[in-house]
């Protein structure tokens, strides 16, 4: 993909043979994406700033420290979170080189849940053009192993 060619939006989903509150309390834990391919137990620390912004530090084993922000979570229906992600370098969602919206819905099939992923904002990265592009084809393979994982985890 070249930089001309950029899409904004990464969009994905999975069905998941598991109860539907399963699969949310796994969606609705800040940064449980992060990690090498299967899900792995995060430290996770919580702040509230003054003006209501929720702050999630996500500790990994693996993967070292991230700041999310947690965006708003509708039980059992739709988790969203702002994130750094990995081309911008600094982890931190508040951070300069600013953050994607990663959004999860879910919906409750007769045997199954299904799991949609979509990140976006990526062109409103303050980071070279490059690597913006690098990033999000990151991402778009990323979100395929991640949902594999989510649905590893979930049976």
């Amino acid at each position: 993909m070249t930089e001309q060619q950029l899409a904004d939006v990464i969009r994905q989903s999975i069905e998941i043979a598991a109860p539907l509150d399963v699969v949310w309390r796994l969606v609705s834990e800040p940064g449980w994406w992060i990690n090498d391919g299967e899900l792995e137990e995060h430290d996770i620390t919580t702040t509230t700033d003054a003006d209501g912004t929720v702050t999630a530090e996500v500790r990994g084993h693996r993967a070292g420290v991230w700041r999310l922000i947690v965006v708003e979570l509708r039980e059992r229906e739709y988790a969203a979170f702002r994130w750094a992600p990995h081309a911008a370098g600094d982890r931190d969602a508040r951070g300069a080189t600013g953050s994607t919206l990663v959004e999860f819905t879910l919906r409750e099939a007769s045997d199954h849940v299904v799991v949609q992923v979509v990140e976006s904002g990526f062109s409103a990265l303050t980071i070279s053009p490059e690597k913006v592009v690098a990033n999000y084809d990151d991402n778009t393979e990323g979100w395929a192993a991640e949902l594999a994982a989510l649905q590893r985890a979930a049976a």
